[in-house]
Formats: C-alpha cells, sequence, structure tokens
C-alpha cells in the first residue's frame, strides 16, 4: 500500500531535479526566446554576441528569479503526476487481467496528461521569464520593468485571470505532446541500453534523459515559439495559436517552425540529462532512507 511517504518522494525529487537542470540551461531559455520574439537576431552566435555586447553577461540570467522558484513546484506536478497517474493505470492493467508494466502508449499517455496539468503552473511563469527576457533596458530610456511592473501591466489590462494565463492554449499543446515525448523518450532508450549494454545505471540515466531532451524539443518547439510570441506582443496582436503557426508556416516554412532548434536541442539535452540523473539519485536516496527507518 502507498504511504504518505511513497507520494510525497517523486514531488522532492522532482522539485530538485528541475532546479539543477534549470541552473545550467537557463542561459540557453534566454537565447531561445529572443531568437523566436526577435526578427533582428539571425542565429545563436549572432543573438549571444550581441546580447553580450548590449547587455552584458548577466543577461544570460534575465528572468532566472520566477523560474527558479517555480522549478520546484512545476517539476514537482510533472513528475508527481507521472507517478500517480502511472500507478493508477497499473491498477487497471491488474484488474482487467493486462500485464502490470505500463506499454510505451500508456506512458505516452501519462507524460501528456502531467503535462497538461504542468502547463497550468508554467504558464504564468513563462509569461513574466519571457517578458524579462525580451526586455532591453541598456538601449533605451525606459523605466527598467521588473516582475512588479509585469504583473501590474498583466492584470490592469486583462485581469488576474486570463491575464497571467496569456498563452494557456499554447502551452498545453505544447506540453501535452512534449511532456509526453520527453517521457516516452526516456523509457525507450533507458530500456534498450539495459537490455543491450553494460553501461553503469547512472551513465544510462544520462543518455535516457538526452533522448528525453531531443523527444520533448523536436515535438514541442514550434509551439514553443507561437507561444513566445502571443506572451511577448500587445495584447491587441492575434492571440489564435492555430492562425500564428499557419501564418509562421506560410511565410517561413518548416525553417520558421523550428526557428531556435539549435538552442532547444542545446538546452534540452544537457537538462534532460540532468533532470532525469538527480531526479534518479534522488528518488534512490529517499527510499533508502525509508527503508533505513523501518
Amino acid at each position: 500500500m502507498s504511504t504518505f511517504q511513497d507520494s510525497i518522494n517523486p514531488l522532492l525529487a522532482g522539485a530538485i531535479a528541475g532546479q539543477a537542470s534549470l541552473l545550467c540551461v537557463h542561459p540557453m531559455d534566454v537565447i531561445r526566446t529572443r531568437l523566436q520574439t526577435n526578427p533582428q537576431y539571425t542565429g545563436v552566435i549572432q543573438c549571444a554576441t550581441q546580447t553580450l555586447k548590449n547587455e552584458g553577461a548577466s543577461a544570460f540570467y534575465k528572468g532566472l528569479i520566477a523560474p527558479l522558484a517555480a522549478q520546484g513546484v512545476y517539476k514537482a506536478v510533472m513528475f508527481g503526476s507521472v507517478h500517480h497517474i502511472s500507478n493508477y493505470i497499473r491498477q487497471k492493467n491488474v484488474q482487467s487481467g493486462s500485464p502490470q508494466q505500463l506499454s510505451p502508449g500508456q506512458l505516452f499517455l501519462c507524460g501528456s496528461l502531467a503535462g497538461i496539468i504542468n502547463s497550468f503552473v508554467v504558464t504564468p511563469v513563462e509569461l513574466i521569464r519571457n517578458r524579462l527576457i525580451v526586455n532591453n533596458n541598456s538601449l533605451s530610456n525606459a523605466q527598467p520593468v521588473t516582475i512588479r511592473s509585469i504583473l501590474r501591466d498583466v492584470t490592469a489590462k486583462n485581469g488576474i485571470i486570463p491575464g497571467l494565463w496569456t498563452g494557456q492554449l499554447s502551452t498545453s499543446i505544447r506540453d501535452g505532446l512534449g511532456v509526453g515525448s520527453f517521457f516516452f523518450c526516456n523509457y525507450k532508450v533507458t530500456q534498450f541500453l539495459k537490455a543491450n549494454s553494460t553501461l553503469s545505471d547512472g551513465t544510462i540515466q544520462l543518455i535516457g534523459g538526452m533522448a528525453a531532451g531531443v523527444g520533448f524539443w523536436t515535438v514541442s518547439l514550434p509551439l514553443d515559439r507561437v507561444k513566445s510570441i502571443i506572451q511577448t506582443q500587445s495584447a491587441e496582436k492575434n492571440s489564435n495559436p492555430f492562425q500564428i503557426l499557419s501564418y509562421i508556416f506560410k511565410n517561413e516554412g518548416i525553417k520558421g517552425l523550428y526557428r531556435g532548434l539549435p538552442v532547444g536541442l542545446g538546452r534540452g539535452i544537457p537538462g534532460g540529462a540532468i533532470t532525469f540523473y538527480v531526479n534518479h539519485k534522488m528518488m534512490n536516496y529517499l527510499t533508502s532512507k525509508k527503508q533505513l527507518k523501518v
């Protein structure tokens, strides 16, 4: 029977894993968001060098506070949701006489549902982060943009709801597909390596996490660009994600939908590796602590 500690462990492990990952990859988030929302940047190197030249190294950590504070929450929600949804499906499998082990399709479903649930936590945080990232105070005499000023502006125009959840639909689709792919790719690669290699458990977790990062961004990047556009444009402009997606495809083609892909993968590969490795280590640690207490 599941105990309270069994329910809490995935939340705690996911929270620590998410924060560890974010500290390493946030500069990539800054570059990716600027590439997606500002056509003056022609590529990763040009964006990085212009940002460094005009704003200094600290610009690569713009918007860090909000996602770092929330990272623990939404990685906890994501891993916790996958844990509890997968347990529910396993119970149903047993009741129906099916194998208890989840199929790859069922794991994708668990990840998708977790991603959709998690998107409601992610959207307000990414709204604030993205508006902080695209703001460039050094090039104007405007008043500095802060978390407080963004909150004041958004809620004054649209209220708390839906103002802080601007871009919710595109985030839900992005994370539904992306997080499903995230867990699916991790599962397939780790199972293959366990069966066909002599690599250590930690190494397998790192490689599986890298595959998860590739899976997430390959599937979700078009919707991520749409979300970034919706969250950083003025409220009067088009906020229909499907129309924006269609417009980008018609005018820029597939390349436009995947603008910022090298940065997304550059962020996703190490980010996924760190997330799954730390989560795995933390779960092992928390489980061993429980066993010692028994």
